[in-house]
């Protein structure tokens, strides 16, 4: 889609199509690199990362072995590539729904994030260490730099006169809850979507409320804030 100045709008990846088996194309370099990483998160959704041979990605985005060592490196790299990507869809979508909304940015907030669960179940299950992945190195490292991401976000919402340990921590807590709840949801369709936002709203009230009621630093930095 282009803009009134003429400018293509970036496609989110989980927009890419799967590629179709036949006769090779030639793509541009970026929709091959895409197609790897799309095929190879489907591989590891559905298997371990240990399960999951170079050649299989390969063999599913339809490209040759060397040209995903070409792009990537290897196994790893490709795991990594897309759940950088994935973080990234995640966090635009975000903070957009945010700005939109100002006066109701948890909400929006949590809608996109139920919206990307719901449009890239592939990645938002990679992305959340659902399943057999790598453990430490690269790929630990972009999960938790997303989800500081989100703290981030959700401290931006609130503006706190400041920034007690206990705030921070509950608040990462409810980022926590988040993730557990979504993947249920995508996993079984419950509870109702609307429910849903309502409830992950609800929980993050009840849970900054009960500890501003515990630890005065807390309440300070929280009065007169909304969030709804």
């Amino acid at each position: 889609m282009a803009d009134s100045a003429g400018t293509r709008e970036p496609v989110p990846f989980y927009d890419v199509p799967a590629p179709v088996r036949g006769p090779r194309r030639r793509l541009h370099p970026d929709d091959r690199k895409r197609a790897l990483m799309l095929a190879a998160l489907r591989l590891f959704r559905e298997r371990s990362y240990d399960q999951v041979s170079v050649d299989d990605i390969a063999a599913a985005a339809d490209m040759s072995r060397p040209l995903l060592y070409h792009y990537y490196g290897g196994k790893l790299g490709v795991f990594v590539a897309a759940l950088r990507q994935t973080a990234d869809d995640l966090l635009r979508s975000m903070r957009a729904a945010a700005e939109r909304s100002p006066d109701t940015w948890l909400s929006a907030g949590v809608a996109a994030y139920l919206d990307h669960v719901h449009t890239d179940p592939t990645g938002f299950s990679a992305l959340i260490g659902h399943g057999s992945s790598p453990s430490g190195g690269e790929s630990e490292t972009v999960i938790g730099q997303t989800r500081d991401a989100i703290l981030g976000l959700v401290l931006e919402g609130l503006r706190p006169a400041a920034e007690p340990p206990l705030l921070r921590s509950v608040i990462k807590g409810w980022i926590g809850l988040v993730e557990v709840i979504g993947r249920q949801w995508m996993e079984t369709g419950q509870p109702e979507r609307d429910q849903l936002e309502r409830i992950l709203v609800g929980m993050f009230d009840a849970a900054l409320e009960t500890t501003a009621r515990h630890d005065p630093a807390v309440r300070e930095a929280l009065r007169s804030r909304t969030w709804n």
